[in-house]
């Protein structure tokens, strides 16, 4: 069992972990469950009554300072007082809102975590999403910790819809796996959980190029967060932090080449096409001096785009190239998979309009791209992996309500997964694979249909391939 193999590979630290659980007492729990970190939790009664010191703020950065209490990840935040905040209170009307709101509906139940996460949406330029994911993530931690390191125990109740945004598990005895099992693909299930969360929430202070990042920059020199600091996202927030520096920002005709030749693969089908795909690869492996021009191009956007990321340009440009290479299953910290890529490439659109034209053409390509692999993958062992990839793109571009985490565990398709993924497409629900396909394609030319004006001239070959054949 998957389970089983997880718990022989925790080794040394989950031994020391097993040994802290077992002797803890009264509701403080280790929130890490990497040894970098030694912190701890709080309950969410700690939290609600852990304000109104005496203390009042005069500017922004004053007040997540105080909030945050040292946690970039805002587990165990102070939530301020309204006398504490008067004098800003313009500037935080989210943040106003997010605890008055917690403090009345609490932090916990079901019920809560809709309303706080509702909030979100309301206040985008404040970093209401990273409470929200760091308060999920605090209750993740407590349920991880109340599983004794057996994971099976609670992976059928609240882990999916808390960090993946799914419905909870509809049918737990049914499950053939872990819901969550698929993040696990280069570590055991306990470390890649917590690594994909912390990652999570981390990305959330780049929702908006308005959020400021003062507070969480200074957190992240703790001792305890130097694996996130030096990550592509801590690297983007900390340059963010600093301002704009004196020289320009660069231009993006790296992202925009990397975006076009992966259009290109995309929409290539024919041999043909993918013959020719392969002279436009050669040429920009040397015109660049790559290896590998799509992946290499965005590894290279994140760390050249993101040590201007004082620029809102720049910064975004980065936080797209981020997400974009973790479809290609590339990244500084694993797992690269999970269902928040398309979202965080959303947010990168908010940084410039440029850059929300490059996303939307990666929306398109990825729905072709993803549609193809399952295609392809449908009745083998990749059948999982395109199965999230895809799912990913169509939750993050659909307001649908999301489908119940059973779907996970599915390592083979059968008639239930088809229903699932036909209304994931936007349609009915679906009996076989040619239904969904048809669905599918028709999310194509809807996303088509909402490309932006003032495209590059060169992705037009490649969207008219696209368009013909998605039509119906």
């Amino acid at each position: 069992m998957a389970t089983a193999a997880s718990s022989r590979q925790l080794g040394t630290t989950s031994l020391l972990l097993s040994l802290l659980l077992a002797t803890a007492c009264g509701p403080k729990i280790p929130p890490h469950l990497l040894p970098e970190n030694e912190e701890q939790t709080t309950s969410a009664e700690e939290i609600l009554s852990s304000g109104g010191q005496a203390s009042t703020f005069s500017t922004v950065d004053e007040v997540w300072t105080y909030t945050l209490r040292g946690d970039p990840l805002a587990r165990s935040p102070r939530l301020p007082s309204k006398n504490q905040v008067d004098a800003i209170a313009d500037d935080i009307p989210g943040l106003i809102a997010w605890t008055a709101t917690a403090s009345s509906a609490g932090l916990d139940n079901p019920a809560a975590l809709s309303r706080l996460g509702e909030l979100t949406a309301v206040y985008p330029s404040e970093a209401l999403v990273v409470l929200d994911r760091g308060n999920r993530l605090r209750i993740a931690d407590q349920a991880i910790a109340s599983s004794r390191g057996q994971l099976a125990q609670i992976g059928s109740d609240r882990l999916p819809s808390l960090l993946l945004g799914f419905q909870e598990v509809r049918n737990p005895d049914e499950l053939g796996s872990h819901p969550l099992a698929f993040l696990a693909e280069r570590g055991n299930l306990q470390d890649s959980i917590r690594s994909y969360a912390d990652r999570w929430v981390l990305e959330g202070w780049l929702a908006h190029p308005r959020i400021p990042l003062g507070a969480v920059d200074q957190a992240l020199q703790g001792p305890s967060y130097t694996r996130l600091l030096t990550s592509g996202i801590g690297r983007i927030i900390h340059e963010r932090a600093k301002g704009p520096s004196a020289e320009p920002p660069l231009d993006l005709e790296m992202l925009w080449t990397a975006t076009t030749l992966a259009l290109e693969e995309a929409s290539a089908d024919s041999r043909g096409e993918q013959k020719t795909f392969r002279e436009h690869e050669e040429e920009v492996r040397e015109a660049w001096g790559v290896d590998n021009p799509v992946t290499d191009l965005l590894r290279r956007a994140v760390t050249d785009y993101g040590a201007q990321a004082g620029h809102d340009r720049s910064a975004g440009a980065a936080l797209l190239a981020h997400a974009a290479q973790r479809f290609y299953n590339q990244c500084d910290i694993d797992p690269c998979t999970g269902l928040d890529r398309m979202e965080t490439l959303q947010w990168a659109g908010r940084y410039d309009p440029e850059l929300a034209r490059i996303a939307s053409v990666w929306e398109l390509l990825l729905l072709k791209r993803n549609t193809d692999s399952l295609a392809v993958g449908r009745d083998t062992v990749l059948f999982q992996r395109a199965m999230i990839d895809l799912l990913d793109v169509l939750m993050a571009t659909s307001d649908d309500e999301p489908p119940h985490a059973d779907l996970l565990a599915n390592k083979s398709p059968d008639s239930r997964v088809w229903n699932i993924l036909g209304e994931a497409a936007g349609g009915d629900p679906c009996a076989d694979w040619e239904c969904v396909e048809r669905q599918l394609k028709q999310r194509q030319q809807e996303a088509l249909s909402n490309l932006p004006e003032r495209l590059p001239d060169g992705l037009d070959p490649y969207l008219r391939r696209i368009k013909i054949r998605s039509a119906p």
